[in-house]
């Protein structure tokens, strides 16, 4: 702490020397007027001895915060990878392989923006891929926490809208297997007015149930 307040202390002389309200600045040793050349090396190399202690004193704590950074980051990579490669399996099997391009917007979904979701094989087929790990979503009625998956004959925009909606209700209310939902005020198409909830697969994940909730119209069911 020491060598830190004597860093910034080194470099805030010498900025305070530039800044100097007085066309006449005095430094410690010499006048600008007289000798410009000595006065900007005196500064400069204030400036220079301040940024070496600083960084000196600081080198083990920094190097020691973006070693921890990384080792969380592919831990987290890691953990979503294979979460998300369980989860998705029979999805995987039966439309094709998830797409490594995730479909997101500026604003996150826990900051009201649109769910995240992925795309399945090559037919329109979407899926959300962070709900199951909101610590906001209920639990469904088969014990679950859970995705939505969409084949319903909507655009990419409109799909995310829907399953947005879908996805806001699941913090706030218990879902589950054959559940119907009024979206009439939400949907994207007039031609579907009611979801239904149809359980697709479900699996165990370090001993907490997960499950993919397939979105179908109801009056199409």
């Amino acid at each position: 702490m020491i060598a830190l307040g004597l860093g910034v202390g080194l470099i805030a002389l010498a900025l305070y020397e530039l800044a100097a309200k007085r066309a006449f600045v005095r430094s410690e040793f010499v006048r600008r007027d007289k000798e410009p050349g000595l006065f900007w090396f005196v500064v400069v190399g204030k400036v220079a001895v301040g940024a070496f202690i600083i960084f000196t004193a600081s080198w083990r704590p920094i190097r020691a915060f973006f070693a921890f950074y990384e080792k969380q980051t592919k831990f987290s990579d890691m953990s979503l990878h294979s979460h998300y490669a369980a989860l998705f399996a029979d999805a995987d099997r039966e439309f094709g392989p998830t797409s490594a391009q995730t479909l997101s917007g500026i604003v996150g979904f826990s900051a009201g923006g649109p769910v995240s979701m992925c795309r399945l094989g090559t037919d329109d087929v979407y899926v959300t891929c962070e709900l199951s790990l909101a610590p906001d979503q209920k639990v469904s009625k088969q014990g679950l926490r859970y995705e939505l998956l969409s084949r319903l004959p909507l655009s990419e925009s409109d799909t995310q809208d829907l399953l947005t909606g879908i996805g806001s209700l699941s913090l706030d209310a218990v879902l589950g297997d054959r559940h119907t939902v009024d979206v009439s005020a939400i949907s994207p198409s007039p031609d579907i007015k009611k979801i239904r909830l149809k359980l697709f697969s479900s699996c165990d994940i370090g001993g907490v149930g997960y499950g993919i909730y397939e979105v179908c119209n109801a009056d199409a069911v």
